[in-house]
């Protein structure tokens, strides 16, 4: 079964390409053509599909193809607005300890990290769980793309926090020089 949005969504995600339909005057979409559009996007954040499909309502001709609707998500997600970084690490004000089982060491706890996202803490990839029960309470429940029956287990999408969380573009950046030495390494080697 085709991974599908929560069923909040499935109803504003229908909504939306309601509104594309009335405003580019065409027919409604079969529910073939709805499952499609939607298995197609799933993997694309609802707040950035919206702003893409309030950007093809103004300048698209056309209803827009699959390839149209992704590449207007493309377009928004690069025009968001980086957050300014701040402080992750905050002081606390009364060290916490901390015993570490099985060794009875303690260990002081002077500060707390702040995650920029908490759905994904800052790696860009949202966990989900498919299954029954999640061996992680605080893991959001949601089908995998496997068919066939299968056993429980974890599974990641993007994160709607990836192209705009300032950790995560550190991240990246950080991985792109460090590919980009390697390589010039590897080309000099060769000389």
């Amino acid at each position: 079964m085709p991974r599908t949005r929560p069923q909040h969504e499935v109803e504003r995600f229908g909504r939306l390409m309601a509104a594309l339909t009335t405003m580019k005057r065409r027919d409604a979409l079969s529910d073939f053509d709805m499952r499609v559009y939607e298995a197609e996007t799933v993997d694309i954040p609802l707040p950035l599909l919206t702003t893409a499909v309030d950007t093809l309502l103004k300048t698209s001709v056309w209803f827009p193809t699959v390839a149209e609707l992704r590449e207007a998500c493309d377009v928004a997600r690069r025009a968001l607005p980086l957050p300014k970084v701040v402080e992750q690490s905050l002081l606390l004000s009364a060290p916490l300890e901390v015993q570490v089982p099985g060794s009875g060491q303690r260990i002081p706890i002077t500060r707390e990290w702040r995650y920029h996202c908490e759905a994904c803490s800052d790696t860009g990839w949202k966990s989900w769980w498919c299954g029954e029960e999640s061996p992680k309470p605080w893991q959001e429940r949601g089908r995998c793309q496997r068919d066939a029956d299968h056993a429980g287990h974890e599974w990641t999408t993007e994160c709607q926090c990836r192209e705009s969380n300032p950790s995560v573009l550190r991240k990246r950046e950080a991985q792109a020089r460090m590919a980009a030495q390697r390589q010039a390494a590897a080309q000099e080697k060769r000389r």
